[in-house]
């Protein structure tokens, strides 16, 4: 990863691709703790902004985003605001990490159809550390939000953190995120997704694990990484 940016409240950080051939860049955002309040852009000219999402979530330690942003074409640009009005400082780097595209990874499992207006939940369990999102359609707009509910009230002010994402192209700009998913023993996960366009532009949702921590029956724990497996909806 490229050195951390900090990025002070109320604050724009961008940076430009000039190479080409990136057709993708990793971007992470994490902050000391604090709240995270962050509007992320792509930029292909002035006047034409493909991607847009925003991010926020109360601790951006416990949570820090990690989301692959897809740059095919000329130059761009990545843009970063902390929309934090406050003393709320976050860090954010942008790399080239030579990853392939998300969907080929995803691309073999089921997605869940995700119809303009509908939501979907998904239920998990204090194992899964995290959880891989993507989000992608045929070439149509794509209007989404993530919400990712945690304790046992599922839905308290201080335990949701959320993403909504907003892209020209769901084919040419899908989206793909790695949530963290921290939870106490015995404490419930939910993450829900939501179509915010109307029901003619559907999207697919393909939502997996990505670490999960397995206990044995002597007590020794093991991590796994980009695991596989099932929901349950």
């Amino acid at each position: 990863m490229s050195p951390p940016v900090r990025v002070d409240g109320d604050t724009l950080r961008t940076w430009t691709i000039t190479d080409e051939g990136t057709e993708r860049v990793q971007l992470s955002i994490r902050s000391a703790g604090r709240p995270v309040e962050a509007k992320v852009e792509l930029w292909q000219s002035p006047s034409f902004i493909p991607v847009t999402f925003t991010y926020c979530f109360d601790s951006g330690s416990d949570s820090p985003l990690h989301t692959i942003i897809e740059t095919p074409g000329l130059r761009k640009t990545i843009a970063v605001y902390n929309t934090e009005c406050g003393h709320c400082p976050f860090e954010a780097s942008v790399a080239h990490t030579g990853l392939g595209a998300a969907y080929e990874a995803v691309a073999h499992h089921q997605p869940e159809l995700v119809q303009g207006g509908k939501t979907t939940s998904y239920t998990f369990g204090p194992e899964v550390e995290s959880v891989q999102v993507l989000l992608k359609t045929d070439g149509r707009n794509m209007k989404a939000l993530i919400e990712v509910l945690q304790g046992p009230g599922l839905g308290g002010p201080e335990n949701e953190q959320t993403i909504e994402v907003d892209v020209t192209s769901g084919l040419e700009h899908p989206f793909y995120v790695v949530i963290q998913t921290p939870a106490g023993p015995g404490l419930a996960n939910t993450l829900r997704i939501i179509n915010l366009n109307p029901v003619e532009l559907p999207f697919y949702a393909y939502i997996l694990p990505y670490t999960v921590v397995l206990s044995s029956s002597s007590g020794d724990t093991e991590i796994v990484m980009g695991h596989e497996g099932s929901w349950a909806v």
